[in-house]
């Protein structure tokens, strides 16, 4: 039998750094496609951040100005009861000096 090793067959040779070119070529694309994949996600996490955001600001000014309203409301009829009170008041004052 004929003994030889891989790098004297240049057949061989040319097979294996063809190989070799091909699996460095693989790995430069997958390494491309992971890094956009990554920038994709960061932008649209960015854009979903930005989106959330806006979407609490917007809730956040819809329940203050619901909270406002109803506590001026509420002033009002505080308002409105002590007038009534104080109306009361002088009303038996004045029943109560005759």
């Amino acid at each position: 039998a004929e003994s030889s090793t891989v790098d004297a067959e240049p057949e061989l040779n040319e097979e294996r750094n063809h190989a070799l070119n091909k699996l460095g070529s693989l790995k430069q694309q997958a390494n491309k496609d992971l890094a956009s994949a990554i920038e994709h996600n960061i932008d649209s996490m960015e854009d979903q951040s930005e989106k959330l955001f806006a979407e609490l600001t917007n809730k956040r000014s819809e329940l203050t100005t619901t909270i406002r309203d109803s506590a001026e409301l509420n002033l009002d009829r505080v308002r409105q009861a002590l007038a009534a009170a104080t109306a009361a008041i002088q009303a038996a004052r004045e029943k109560h000096m005759e």
